[in-house]
């Protein structure tokens, strides 16, 4: 069964909660407040990565031992979870075989890391 996990970022506050009370479901933070869900993937540390994540992906292209990083931004688009580069308009599918085939890294996030 998939794991279904949220964390919210509180605006005011400036940090994170991961953790909801009981029947605290979408009562508990403000309207501006980000509600970011858990995509069911870990990096190759086994951190658990959310909407809005930062992550260095590095891949080698067939055949070949050139190594590429990019910094993209974890969004929701479609029915699916995707890594998105702004820099370069690369942009790769977030699943497990994601992760296999590449060297993925939380580097930060769109709130605490505005600048990556």
């Amino acid at each position: 069964m998939r794991e279904i996990n949220f964390r919210v970022w509180n605006v005011d506050s400036f940090i994170f909660s991961y953790k909801m009370s009981d029947g605290c479901f979408g009562d508990c933070w403000m309207d501006n407040d980000n509600l970011e869900q858990f995509t069911g993937v870990r990096d190759k540390k086994g951190k658990d990565i959310y909407e809005g994540d930062k992550l260095k992906v590095g891949f080698h292209y067939e055949g070949d031992f050139e190594v590429e990083e990019y910094i993209g931004v974890v969004v929701f688009e479609d029915g699916a979870y995707f890594i998105d580069s702004l820099a370069d308009n690369i942009g790769d599918e977030l699943d497990s075989s994601a992760v296999n085939n590449f060297n993925i890294t939380i580097v930060g996030n769109i709130h605490e890391n505005k600048k990556l």
